[in-house]
């Protein structure tokens, strides 16, 4: 069945007012332009709890994080779907196979008061989002038993013949991080979560994850 939502203009418009007044309820306008006209039909064409949705996005619809929508009641969306994230929805027809895993990153023990060494990558910030002092009130500590955590899965997955990448202390870096990420089975990261103060459209621009040497950045804040 064929919904029509709105307009990428129309989208366009609201992401503009919402950079300009943060403090505007954008999550109820999203809600009502693009998910209120399908979720009566969603929720009358399952007999489960929990239906299950694919979602195959486009254009300005990455910058919106459909799964933490709140409805009138203040019930995320995930709380109410199993939503999946898909590139295209044609996986919904295609057979599903049980792929073999075969190689694993594992990140542990990170040393995060590691100096950042000058062929090292320079964070990551192509979205612009703003890192101010304020948003954090402490440096990151090291994190008990993260490292024997990560040695531990290591000797359990080469136990089952599952080539790994372990990256402790320093190693465990932003540039090993994004040189493994899009190349592996599984991807393991034993470490420190932040979300920040600052206001963004979309809530996933503003959580983030600890990894080494991280600490010297946020003392050049």
């Amino acid at each position: 069945q064929y919904i029509d939502l709105c307009s990428a203009q129309k989208l366009e418009t609201i992401y503009t007012e919402y950079e300009i007044n943060t403090n505007k309820n954008i999550d109820t306008t999203l809600l009502n332009l693009i998910w209120n006209p399908i979720e009566p039909i969603v929720d009358n064409d399952t007999n489960t709890n929990k239906p299950t949705i694919y979602i195959s996005l486009d254009g300005l619809l990455h910058l919106i994080n459909i799964e933490t929508l709140e409805d009138i009641n203040g019930k995320l969306l995930t709380e109410k779907y199993n939503i999946h994230r898909v590139q295209s929805t044609r996986i919904i027809a295609q057979e599903k196979i049980n792929r073999k895993i075969t190689n694993a990153s594992l990140f542990g023990g990170i040393s995060y008061n590691a100096k950042q060494k000058n062929n090292k990558t320079k964070p990551n910030n192509s979205r612009n989002v703003i890192i101010e002092s304020g948003d954090f009130s402490s440096f990151f500590q090291d994190l008990k038993f993260a490292k024997e955590e990560v040695i531990y899965l290591d000797s359990i997955m080469q136990s089952y013949n599952i080539h790994t990448s372990l990256k402790i202390g320093e190693d465990a870096s932003e540039e090993e991080f994004m040189h493994l990420a899009t190349d592996n089975n599984i991807l393991h990261l034993a470490t420190h979560s932040f979300w920040l103060k600052t206001k963004t459209f979309d809530p996933l621009l503003r959580c983030g994850i600890a990894l080494a040497g991280v600490n010297e950045n946020l003392t050049n804040l």
